[in-house]
């Protein structure tokens, strides 16, 4: 996508803090906290906008929260599978909801052990496990909140491209959850004036890597329209 991308405009890409070669950054790991950090990064780098931001899954959410910050420096955003926001606040399937706050306590327990460990590699992976669990443990909490405070993106170009494809690891609710984060999908497109949805058929969560030229043209019709 990138490669692609990159005959047409400059093309930048980014590790949050605590992923990749990034510093750890101070928590709580929330979606406001991230789209600060971005903006922080974006100043402090030298690359100037206006932006066309791409987020994928949780990326999504920290697109959103930086269009509503500051949206004199945003021309367009493109969401691939952001999570459903109606879930993130309380709506339906709260199996799922424990299902993740249990993998959160899995993550911190490892983080703990990492830290402890005398091995330099696990020893690394500590800041990575705390920011992963840190960054689960405010979606339902701060990070909903701030994503769902947003009730309009007013005329920016907006594109959310939803999967179709239920996630086995959600277990006998996964064909339903799937429908009802479509449903959600659908909703945050009519956030903006000039948002559309767009359905990936047959692609997993993973959009960008199951049907990635179907998000080159989704990007690319955006950049043509603000011609940067």
């Amino acid at each position: 996508v990138q490669e692609q991308l990159a005959q047409d405009t400059r093309v930048c890409a980014y590790d949050r803090a605590g992923y990749g070669q990034s510093e750890p950054g101070p928590m709580p790991r929330d979606i406001q906290r991230a789209a600060e950090e971005l903006h922080l990064l974006l100043l402090n780098s030298g690359e100037e906008g206006p932006y066309l931001l791409v987020g994928h899954s949780l990326g999504g959410l920290n697109a959103q929260v930086f269009a509503a910050s500051y949206p004199e420096q945003v021309v367009g955003v493109v969401l691939l599978d952001p999570p459903p926001q109606g879930w993130m606040m309380g709506e339906g399937f709260p199996e799922l909801r424990e299902l993740f706050r249990q993998q959160t306590a899995a993550m911190e327990a490892a983080a703990d052990a990492a830290r402890a460990s005398s091995d330099p590699e696990e020893k690394a992976q500590a800041a990575f496990l705390e920011t992963v669990a840190s960054e689960h443990e405010e979606l339902f909490v701060q990070s909903a909140q701030q994503v769902g405070a947003i009730s309009s993106f007013g005329q920016l170009p907006l594109t959310v491209i939803g999967a179709t494809e239920p996630d086995p690891r959600f277990g006998e609710s996964s064909a339903a959850f799937r429908q009802f984060w479509i449903s959600e999908s659908r909703e945050l497109a009519v956030k903006s004036e000039r948002g559309r949805f767009i359905l990936a058929e047959g692609s997993s969560h993973h959009i960008h890597l199951d049907a990635p030229q179907l998000v080159i043209e989704a990007i690319r019709e955006i950049l043509l329209e603000s011609r940067i």
